[in-house]
């Protein structure tokens, strides 16, 4: 069974790790061993990795596939736009050296 992401904010959950970790789009695109232009996809939702991608994207990150899947972000329901979490996104922004 392929490992999907669940939420429809996945691609802003997978920008707001990669901005905690400093990366650009292609920084993580060479650690993670896929194109930039997957990312931009991804980040923008346009696709959604799956199986040995995700895998390969919460590697490069420094997380899990579930921390990955989480919903860092929430959708306002006055302004229909999405705002994240601050409280859960710290909890990230800490790289083991």
């Amino acid at each position: 069974m392929a490992i999907q992401p669940d939420s429809e904010s996945f691609g802003a959950t997978l920008s707001a790790f990669r901005l905690a970790r400093g990366l650009s789009k292609a920084a993580l695109a060479r650690k993670a061993g896929v194109t930039t232009v997957s990312i931009w996809k991804w980040e923008t939702n346009r696709r959604k990795p799956q199986g040995e991608y995700l895998k390969r994207i919460a590697i490069a990150l420094n997380v899990t596939v579930q921390q990955l899947q989480s919903q860092l972000v929430n959708r306002c329901p006055l302004c229909g736009n999405e705002h994240f979490e601050p409280s859960v996104l710290t909890q990230f922004t800490r790289v083991a050296s």
